[in-house]
C-alpha cells in the first residue's frame, strides 16, 4: 500500500487493510482465511493462546506461503529477486 501510496490505518486486520486495496492488489483470502490470518497476527503475540495442531498449523503456513508470493509478484523485479 505505501508503494501505491495508498494511506492505510494501523491495525492487524486483514479484512479492514485489504478493504483499501485495489482489486488488482488484494490478495486471493476468503474472509475466513482473513480472520484466522489475523488471529494469528494478533492472538498469537500475547500469552493465554492455546496451542494449535500441527495439521493446523501447516495449513497456516502454507497459506501465508501464498500470501508472500503474491506479494513478492507485486514488487519491481529487483526488490523481489533480492527477497527470495
Amino acid at each position: 500500500m505505501v508503494m501505491e501510496g495508498i494511506p492505510f490505518p494501523k491495525t492487524h486486520n486483514l479484512e479492514t487493510l485489504i478493504s483499501f486495496l485495489p482489486a488488482r492488489l488484494c490478495p486471493n483470502l476468503d474472509p475466513g482465511e482473513q480472520a484466522l490470518l489475523t488471529d494469528y497476527a494478533t492472538g498469537a503475540r500475547y500469552s493465554g493462546w492455546d496451542d494449535i495442531s500441527l495439521t493446523e498449523d501447516r495449513w497456516a503456513v502454507a497459506l501465508a506461503r501464498r500470501v508472500r508470493r503474491f506479494a513478492l509478484r507485486l514488487l519491481p523485479k529487483e526488490i523481489a529477486r533480492a527477497r527470495r
